[in-house]
């Protein structure tokens, strides 16, 4: 299955840990309406954030996914929004409130993966938010990048989480085949 056809499948309804970091910023507006869309996809995430006011930086690797989002975005919208297609590990990174990774980090190349969560803490404000998700070690998928619950505690020490839940279960992927996941969705404010 090709990244256009996975994003079509996957559809434009924004991710649940977005909307919990959109709500949380709309009770505690930040200083700078910033963000990152780390693994923009399809802009799911980045069209809310961008309607919402926010300037985003939305990064993804796949020629596709950046295809897919300027097509959607107006020029209005243009005005606020940088795209870099590059893997994580070329990010040009940037000090913003909000970093997002919606089931795009297990993806980051396992010797890349702690210098990339490195570069997210760093380029994270104080009170800034991160949310998305991390595989689990149970996980099916061994060769991505997988976290234990050790390593989201440790990886989290700096910040305040507002949001964490471990699930495992089995399902059909979007591309098809049954696996099993074992999924940490994490939404956390950066202490100051």
């Amino acid at each position: 299955m090709s990244w256009k056809e996975y994003y079509n499948k996957k559809g434009m309804k924004p991710s649940e840990s977005l909307r919990r970091a959109l709500d949380y910023f709309n009770l505690n507006p930040p200083e700078v309406k910033t963000a990152i869309d780390l693994g923009c996809g399809n802009g799911r995430d980045t069209l809310p954030l961008l309607n919402a006011g926010w300037k985003v930086y939305a990064i993804d690797s796949a020629p596709d996914a950046i295809s897919l989002l300027e097509e959607n975005v107006t020029a209005e919208m243009s005005e606020q929004l940088e795209l870099q297609l590059c893997g994580f590990a070329d990010v040009k990174w940037r000090p913003v409130s909000l970093i997002n990774a919606s089931l795009s980090l297990p993806f980051c190349e396992q010797e890349h993966f702690a210098r990339v969560w490195e570069n997210i803490s760093e380029s994270l404000l104080p009170n800034g938010i991160f949310t998305g998700h991390f595989f689990g070690i149970n996980d099916d998928w061994k060769q991505l990048s997988l976290v234990s619950a050790q390593d989201i505690e440790s990886m989290f020490n700096a910040y305040e989480f507002l949001f964490k839940e471990e699930k495992e279960l089995d399902r059909e992927s979007v591309t098809g085949p049954l696996k099993h996941w074992h999924i940490f969705e994490v939404t956390a404010r950066k202490r100051s």
